[in-house]
């Protein structure tokens, strides 16, 4: 993304600029029926950065409220968590993508080349086995131990 300080700037600075806010409506743009774009309404947060390079969000401060629009494929999930000394204070922490469900039964033939498990060069975090939603309740390296109940049970 190129950053401009002003429309007089003639030294624009091309960087990787991430912005933090809230999603405060959804809109779909119908084009006649040809085609149909997403747009998130956000509200911005000052965002500042700690000594030890963790980002942080101030969310009773908005900013960029001029320009609240984004397309929905720039968007990324991530969750804050209150600082407990400076109760303003949020840290940002990113989130891994898991997949894209269509829960209408529907795929959209572009959704799955935008959306689904799409790599972020932001987030580094440790790898997740995969899950297919199921706990096993069995220890298999384990030696299986009987243990005798009273009939009255544990709290006698």
């Amino acid at each position: 993304m190129t950053s401009f300080a002003s429309s007089k700037d003639k030294t624009p600075v091309d960087a990787n600029l991430t912005y933090y806010g809230r999603i405060i409506d959804i809109v779909e743009l119908d084009y006649y029926g040809h085609f149909k774009v997403v747009l998130f309404k956000c509200d911005w947060y000052e965002v500042e950065e700690d000594i030890k390079g963790l980002t942080y969000v101030y969310f009773n401060k908005k900013c960029y409220q001029e320009e609240p629009f984004i397309l929905a494929y720039q968007a990324h999930q991530c969750f804050c968590v209150q600082d407990p000394y400076d109760q303003d204070k949020h840290y940002v922490m990113k989130t891994v993508p898991r997949d894209l469900f269509s829960i209408s039964g529907q795929i959209e033939s572009n959704a799955l080349h935008c959306y689904e498990n799409e790599p972020s060069e932001h987030l580094a975090g440790p790898s997740m086995p995969d899950d297919n939603g199921e706990v096993v309740l069995i220890r298999n390296h384990l030696q299986a131990m009987i243990i005798d109940v009273p009939p009255k049970g544990f709290l006698v």
